[in-house]
Order: C-alpha cells, then structure tokens, then sequence
C-alpha cells in the first residue's frame, strides 16, 4: 500500500470502541461514497480515537494550508453536506446532495464546537505526545506508521548496546505507568543482570479499573507503538519472546495488534534476525478474562502460566524470578509507547518530555469525557474544569475517584493536587491507571463506596482471608448503614476493619481495597452521619423504617 504524498488534503473518521458504538463505521462509508464522487485527489483515514469520546463519531479534516478542523457528533446523513463545504463534490457518487461551496471558514458550519483542532478547550491544555498519531496513523497501516516516524526507535535501539538503551530509560526517569511508579530503566536492569539468559517481556494491557481506557485508546489508536516499545525493551534486557497480554473484551485492539503483528513478521520485523540484524524476537498475544487482579503482575504471569490469576509474594521481583521461574520485565503499555519516544530521539528534552506526560480517563458526571495526555504537574482542577468542561448539566462537583478504586475520592478542596505520583501519594491517593471518575452532587458518597467496595470483594482472587473475607464484611457494614440501621460506633469498627484489609492483604491491590471505604469516611462523613440519623443527604437511598 502506498502512502499518499503529504499535499493531498486528507479526512480523518475516527473508528475506536467509542466511535464505533455511536455509529462510525457508517460515517466512514458515507465519507468513502463522498470522497469517490468528489473528483479530487482526498485521502481517507480510518483511525483510533482522537480521544473526544464524548462527540463520537468525528471526523476532522485537513487541508494542507489550513488549520486542521474537527467536527463531533457527525451522522451518516450528514457527511455529504459536512464534507462538500470543504470539496466540491461531482460525479454519480455525489448526485443527488445538496452541497456548499469549498471554504476556508469551517466555524461557521452548523455543528456545535467546530474550531481548529488547536483551539478546542477539549485540547488545548493538552500534550499530546503518546497519542499524538491517536486519530491520525491508520492503525491498520505499516505504512503510514513508519511514514510518522515509526520503527526508528527500535532501529536505533538495535545500534546500541542494551546497557546504553537501559541507560537511556533511566536517564529519562520513565517510571512505570501502570500504578506501581517503579522506574522503567531499574526493572530492565535487574532483569538484565540476572545470570538466567531465558528471559521475557510482557505488555499488560490489561486494564481492569473501572473508568480506565486508555490504554485501549493506544492499543486501538497506534498498536505498532506498543510493539515497538515492548521490542526495545526485549533488546535491553536480553529476550527473544515476548507477550501482549489484554482483556478479550478488547476485540477492536485485540484486532488491530494481531493485524500490525502479522505486518511485522511479513517484513521481517519480528522473527529471525529482525531488521536485518542477529537478534531475534517473537512476540504473540494472549487473552484475559477480564480479572481485575491481573493488574497485578505476579497474577498476570501466573494465567499466561495456565495457572489461577493469584498473586505471589514478592520477592523474588518477576524482573528475577517470573514467567515460567524465568526473569520477566512487565511494563504497562502507556509505559511502553513512553519508550518508544525516549530511545528514538537524541534530544534529552524530548525524551524527558515522554518521561513527564500522563495519559488520563476522564468520565462519570463531566462535560467533555475522552482520553487526555497532559504534562506531570497539570492541576485535577484543570483537567476536569479546563479540559473536560467541568460537571455535566446543572449539578455541582462532588467528588472525584483517582487511579481507580484504589485510588479513593477527592474533594474538592484537594483538586489543586497536581497529577504526579508523589503529591497524590502524599495526601493518601495514587495516579494508578490515570482514571479519573467525576461524581456530582447527586450522589450519595455512602452508597457509591460500597459500589466500589462491592467491586473489590467481586474481584478478589481468594488467596488470602484479610481481602477475601474483609471486603465482604466492608460491604455488609457499609449495607447497615446505608439503610439506617447501624450506629455511631460501627463507624470505628468500620475503620478498623479497613485497617485489617489494608494491614493483612498478600499483594497491593488488596491492600489497597478499602480506599474507597477510608476516603469516602475521610472526606465525606456528613453523608456517612446522616444515615446514621435515618436519611439520605441526597436522597438516592432508602433508609429507616422504610429500609429492607
């Protein structure tokens, strides 16, 4: 497949999960019907998500010359019209639309928010560096991958000796995107240093904290990054087989990794010898189930082993002692994109700048949800009220669930936290997976706990009694209080229940487990008081006499 050259003007649709369930994929058939009418030399893109969840289906076009310009919630009827304002279509394809008149001036098209891509409140906080060919390359194509720059890091990588790569990731300060913080260039070097010379890599994509995606965002949007990042980190530490591990519920990622795959053993990309060189790799996928604690990586290598998704004790690291007794690197797939972007710049800035952005959820109760990439340091306030919008609708913020249930909720006062691992930890929360889940006025903190809390019970593995039992007894108290039920000194006992879970679990999801519970009573004890006193504050639990 060729590329078209670079002056042609081109139509992005974007077809990730989001886009699809609105109705993409039909979008993208009118666009093609339009653009083999249109007598012009246009090229169409079927991409990932841009990451405006929130106005799917998209479509955006450029113009070379011209600001690139997005439009949301575009419906099949409507492309023809969208797209005749910028081409005037002719042809059979076309007859029979009515059709404007080429123009420069996109803003003044009958779809709301239409602005040049840059100027979108949606995106101009943003960073985009990690999804910044989400929306563009099309996911599909080797081509148009390499045509972005891809695969130059790994050919880079493969000039080097592994210890200069490790020392590149270090040097960055890449740590590790999937909630644990440990510094990328670390791992890699204790897994290198292992006299073992069988060893792996493993990219979890595993992503199970409600309200995370994106990681899928990446996996759809730009899979031949991910499999770049997990080469270079195969060529640092020493393995010639490797695995992306993701949810089979992830049928649209799943897809487009095994088609980019499938490319690169054609080229010679994986396999023996790859890029013409001596070292040779082979990477393959495996499917989840979907259990939440395969975040963990010890439970993670355990299902790849045929085994139960429980967690080991630690140590050994599995950089040590993993898959199959062998030294095992798992990195986060955000962590792998990240380094991609490292080793393939010689600039120190650039490769810092790939070390410092963060790749964030945005949903519940917000104005503008999608996938955001922001720099570290970037304020919770101004990510929920500058780029998502704030609140949806006419409700006030209530609070904000960070980095999953482990991560517990915020209130408002703390929303100047920045995002980094270390000021959230230091007000007891943690980034984790970069979801941020916005709660509104309406909600009763009391019973979204135990929503939460229900979550934990229903996804732990069973190993240990402190979470197998204790989150089932977290949820039968926060049960008591929220029908009216229980007193002021359950409260204590609820507290020192959380510290059991927390105190005894085996592994740090466990022990992470009550958060949601600890939060909630922290920040939010006047809703937690007035079910003691018989009533919901908002009115969404039925409490007292009238309780079942």
């Amino acid at each position: 497949m060729q590329r078209p050259p670079d002056n042609y003007p081109r139509i992005f649709v974007g077809t990730g999960s989001c886009g699809l369930a609105a109705g993409a994929d039909a979008v993208f058939e009118a666009a093609k019907r339009f653009v083999r009418g249109a007598g012009q030399d246009i090229h169409l893109i079927r991409t990932g998500c841009l990451g405006m969840c929130h106005r799917e289906p998209v479509v955006e076009v450029l113009i070379p010359g011209r600001p690139r310009v997005i439009y949301g919630d575009v419906t099949a009827d409507g492309v023809a019209e969208l797209l005749g304002r910028h081409f005037s279509p002719v042809g059979p394809e076309a007859a029979g639309h009515t059709v404007g008149q080429r123009t420069a001036d996109a803003e003044s098209l009958p779809y709301p928010d239409i602005l040049p891509i840059a100027l979108h409140p949606f995106f101009a906080g943003q960073a985009p560096l990690l999804l910044a060919r989400c929306g563009v390359v099309d996911p599909h194509s080797l081509v148009d991958y390499e045509a972005s720059g891809g695969y130059s890091a790994i050919r880079r990588a493969l000039g080097m000796h592994p210890k200069e790569v490790i020392a590149r990731v270090r040097r960055s300060g890449l740590a590790g995107r999937g909630g644990g913080g440990m510094l990328t260039g670390d791992k890699w070097a204790l897994a290198a240093a292992q006299r073992d010379t069988e060893r792996y890599v493993i990219a979890n994509g595993d992503e199970g904290d409600p309200g995370a995606f994106s990681d899928r965002t990446l996996m759809e949007g730009d899979p031949h990054a991910v499999i770049e990042g997990l080469m270079i980190a195969a060529y640092a530490t020493g393995a010639h087989r490797g695995y992306i591990y993701t949810r089979a519920a992830y049928a649209t990622a799943l897809h487009r990794l095994e088609v980019a795959i499938a490319f690169c053993r054609k080229r010679g990309y994986l396999g023996e010898g790859i890029f013409g060189t001596g070292y040779d790799l082979n990477l393959h996928i495996r499917k989840g189930s979907g259990a939440y604690i395969c975040g963990e990586e010890t439970a993670l290598i355990a299902t790849l082993e045929g085994r139960g998704p429980m967690p080991e004790e630690k140590p050994p690291l599995p950089a040590v002692k993993g898959y199959l007794g062998h030294p095992t690197v798992v990195n986060n797939v955000e962590t792998l994109v990240a380094v991609s972007h490292i080793v393939g710049t010689e600039d120190d800035a650039l490769a810092a700048l790939a070390a410092k952005t963060k790749l964030l959820s945005l949903s519940g109760a917000i104005a503008r949800p999608g996938a955001v990439e922001v720099p570290m340091g970037t304020s919770l306030r101004e990510v929920i009220f500058g780029i998502g919008g704030g609140v949806a609708g006419d409700r006030r913020f209530k609070a904000v669930l960070v980095g999953g249930p482990d991560g517990g909720f915020l209130p408002e006062h703390l929303l100047d936290t920045p995002v980094s691992f270390a000021a959230l930890s230091r007000i007891g929360s943690t980034l984790g997976s970069g979801a941020l889940v916005v709660v509104d006025d309406s909600t009763c903190m009391v019973a979204l706990a135990r929503y939460f809390e229900q979550f934990e019970a229903d996804a732990s593995c069973g190993k240990c009694t402190p979470c197998r039992v204790g989150t089932v007894r977290l949820v039968e108290r926060l049960d008591r209080i929220i029908a009216g039920h229980a007193t002021a000194a359950e409260l204590d006992t609820l507290r020192d229940l959380c510290g059991v879970v927390r105190e005894g679990s085996l592994c740090g999801l466990g022990r992470a487990a009550p958060n949601p519970v600890t939060s909630a009573l922290r920040h939010f004890g006047d809703d937690f008081k007035a079910h003691l006193e018989g009533y919901c504050p908002t009115g969404a639990c039925t409490t007292g006499e009238d309780a079942p």
